[in-house]
């Protein structure tokens, strides 16, 4: 049986025989990626003799049941010829962190050091303002005791 890796299109020649049950799991030897091959279901092809007719009735469209839901199926290849990449499957294998991840990790960051700054500034900002509260308040602390020492000098 012929399979190709679907990421990187290297081939590899698989004896069907040493499947043990339903599929085999092997990873590609030039990508890591991991490659599960179906084990194909015998079906037994027309013989020599027989005729195949591509003409259907009208009463055998009649007499066939549709499922609801049609799964994939796959015509088996001909006898003679090698399976391809339709009875495989893949698994995919995360081999980092996705681009999302990333996304979320820069975006948060960012929000992070825009905050801090605007933080840092905020403080900086707020240190001043309380300084120059300071001096405004020792100044209208300064005028009030001048005050009352000039009422009182004025009444006394």
């Amino acid at each position: 049986m012929l399979v190709f890796c679907e990421e990187c299109a290297k081939k590899y020649t698989i004896d069907e025989t040493r499947i043990k049950g339903d599929k085999a799991r092997f990873s590609c030897r030039e990508c890591g990626h991991i490659i599960v091959v179906k084990k194909p279901d015998v079906i037994e092809g027309p013989q020599q003799g027989d005729e195949i007719s591509d003409e259907v009735t009208s009463d055998e469209i009649l007499h066939l049941d549709f499922p609801e839901k049609t799964p994939d199926i796959t015509e088996p290849d001909p006898p003679g010829k090698e399976h391809t990449s339709k009875t495989t499957s893949t698994v995919h294998q995360a081999k980092g962190l996705s681009i999302s991840v990333y996304l979320l990790f820069t975006i948060v960051t960012g929000f992070i050091l825009i905050s801090g700054t605007f933080a840092y500034l905020h403080v900086e900002s707020v240190s001043k303002i309380i300084d120059q509260q300071k001096v405004t308040y020792f100044l209208l602390q300064l005028l009030m005791v001048l005050n009352r020492q000039l009422i009182i000098q004025l009444y006394f």
